[in-house]
Formats: C-alpha cells, structure tokens, sequence
C-alpha cells in the first residue's frame, strides 16, 4: 500500500513590485474621470465644467419669504386684549398668538409687528362696553376693522363656557371666511349724544317707576290722592303726610332718595 502523499503543484513565482510613480496614478484617475465623463449627458458636462471653472451656470436665487394676508380676531376685555391670527391660506391653521394689555401703545406694537409678516392685515372684533376705542385707533394706524354685534357671530350650541382663546380664534377663522358683517360705527360727536340720550331716557325711567311705588305704597295704607298727580297741590299733601309708624314714615322718602329726589319739595 502506497502510503506517499501526492505532490504539491510547484508554486508560481512572484512579480516583483514596480516602483510607486505618481504619473501612473495620475493617468489612472484621468482614465476613470474619462469614463465617468463618458456617461454624462450634455446637461451634466455643462454644469460640471462651469464648476471646474468657478463659474455658475445657474446663480443661485434669494426668495423672500412670501407676505400673505392675516385676518386678526379680538375678544376685547377691560385690561386684556386675547389675539388671533389667521392666514390667508383656507386650510392654514389659526393660531392663538397671545394676550397683550388693554392700552394704546400695546395695540401698535402689535399691529407693527403683524405689519412686518403679513401684506394686508384685516381686524374684527366684538361690540361690548369697552366702546369704539380699540376701532378708533386702528382707523388712525389705517387699518381696517370690523365692530361685529355678539349676537351675529355664529357659535356652537356646545361653546356656552366663555373661553377667550376659542372666541378670538373664532372671530379670525369667520373673518377671513367672509361671514362677518360689521355694525355702524358712530364719529365721537354722534356717540356724545347718543350716551346723553340714554341717560335721559334712563332717568326718566326711573322716575316712572319711581312715581309708580309711590303710589302704589299710598294706596295700601289709603293714602290715595283724587286730583291730578304730581303738581304742586299734590306735591305739598305728600310731604304734610303722617304714618303711624317711623317707618312707613321713611319709606316714601327711600324710593325717591336717588331717583326723585325733589318729589317733596314745594
């Protein structure tokens, strides 16, 4: 039995190293940059030539930022004003952007700095007892606003808790969806006289009722009186009038303390 192993291939002999040359490196990445070239389009060689060569085919182009439209919601308080804003865009989302002070200068810094973002700036609020301030100074700064009446601002049968974030972003969101309408403003001559004729009506309210419990309380304690009411004749039986009680002798006086208060006097 033949136990010898078989013999081994003899081994090819090995090529010696040249010598590092930076020309042969040189030539083989211009090779490679020349087959590189080669699958290139003509748009490619282009910009890749005007690069090599500091120049740009296509310079590059600063764009502004894009200066849209705000529609700006108030909910107008006494010391606050909660502010809104809403884009132009329909589907852009209305943002809350914060509560400032109930005070002129507050107002401008917040419409310059609204100015600086947006083209055009449209502003709504809700009439109250703050009055036509806040319209006022806004038509001095040329901006147009809208003095809506509460009662035709379409609101969900849900929102019944007073919320001043979800109101003035409501009064946006329904400003720029156009179904606003605005009341008529009155100049400060007209709103004067208008203030003057409600406290007259008011006054001359309150001496009807006034006139009213005060007959009604002489009649309980049959005290009437037959001829025409409040002349002179009628004045001086009122105050000659005695009670049995301290009391009901004062309570006559109490209703007219504020209201009428020349009711007894001749």
């Amino acid at each position: 039995m033949n136990t010898s192993r078989a013999s081994k291939p003899a081994s090819k002999p090995k090529r010696a190293r040249k010598p590092y040359s930076p020309k042969s490196r040189i030539a083989r990445f211009q090779a490679a940059f020349r087959n590189v070239l080669d699958g290139m389009t003509f748009v490619e060689r282009s910009i890749l030539d005007s690069i090599l060569n500091g120049q740009r085919s296509n310079p590059i182009k600063v764009i502004p930022m894009k200066r849209t439209n705000a529609y700006v919601g108030l909910d107008v308080h006494k010391d606050s004003i909660a502010v809104a804003v809403a884009d132009s865009e329909r589907d852009s989302e209305v943002r809350f952007y914060g509560t400032i002070q109930n005070e002129i200068q507050a107002l401008t810094s917040l419409m310059k700095r609204l100015s600086k973002a947006h083209k055009i700036i449209e502003v709504a609020y809700e009439a109250g007892p703050t009055g036509y301030c806040v319209y006022r100074r806004l038509a001095k700064l040329k901006y147009k606003c809208l003095v809506v009446a509460p009662s035709s601002v379409p609101k969900a049968p849900h929102n019944r808790i007073k919320n001043d974030h979800r109101d003035a972003k409501s009064l946006a969101r329904l400003l720029r969806a156009g179904e606003l309408s605005s009341i008529w403003v009155p100049d400060e001559v007209h709103e004067s006289i208008r203030d003057l004729l409600r406290s007259r009506h008011g006054c001359t309210d309150d001496l009807r009722k006034s006139k009213t419990r005060i007959k009604s309380f002489l009649l309980k304690y049959q005290h009437s009186y037959s001829g025409k009411s409040w002349t002179k004749k009628h004045r001086t039986r009122l105050a000659n009038l005695k009670f049995e009680t301290k009391a009901q002798q004062i309570t006559p006086v109490s209703y007219t303390h504020l209201t009428l208060p020349t009711i007894y006097s001749v």
